[in-house]
């Protein structure tokens, strides 16, 4: 059973560090996990990140902590088919290339990557636009530069198309980095 959860920590976190964030999301949700090569491994929840206001979807219930304000409810999203829909996405767009995953820095090449994730999504983009976008980094390995996440933020209205497959991706995600805050769709 996902759960929807508001988190509203009481004491500072530095929001402009990814690995801080993902780091606070993961003590409220030790028990969040996932079977990879036949193991139980820990995962993090997928997230977004509103100033110091988090909202996730997990399978596992949060643990109290203190000085951490939740809500929490049954993750059951009501959504038909040919519903047109606000939404927002902060995404880490990339491609493949030689190997390699690129960050797309050409506002119209996201245009063309937001239309084919949210497609393959199961809705389709009746309108769009780009609110937001900048560099993000996170993921401080020793010896190794950080990560550094190309963020970008949609807005616009989508319609649903295959209402099964778009529960999916609200469950899921869209897109790489969501370990960090990115691929978690709102809409409404």
């Amino acid at each position: 059973m996902p759960y929807l959860t508001q988190l509203l920590p009481e004491f500072e976190i530095d929001t402009d560090d990814l690995e801080k964030c993902h780091a606070f999301v993961r003590r409220v949700f030790p028990n969040e996990a996932r079977v990879i090569d036949g193991k139980n491994s820990p995962v993090t929840p997928l997230h977004f990140r509103d100033g110091m206001k988090f909202i996730t979807v997990s399978q596992t219930m949060p643990v109290a902590m203190p000085n951490v304000l939740m809500k929490t409810k049954k993750f059951e999203p009501k959504i038909q088919d040919g519903w047109q829909l606000p939404f927002r996405l902060k995404a880490n767009p990339t491609v493949t290339k030689a190997g390699s995953r690129v960050g797309i820095l050409d506002n119209g090449e996201r245009m063309k990557w937001l239309s084919k994730a949210l497609s393959e999504s199961g809705c389709e983009v009746v309108s769009s636009y780009i609110s937001a976008h900048g560099k993000e980094q996170g993921c401080h390995r020793p010896g190794q530069p950080p990560m550094t996440f190309n963020s970008v933020t949609y807005q616009g209205t989508i319609k649903v198309r295959d209402k099964a497959k778009l529960v999916n991706a609200l469950m899921s995600g869209i897109g790489r980095g969501k370990a960090y805050g990115f691929g978690m769709l709102l809409l409404g």
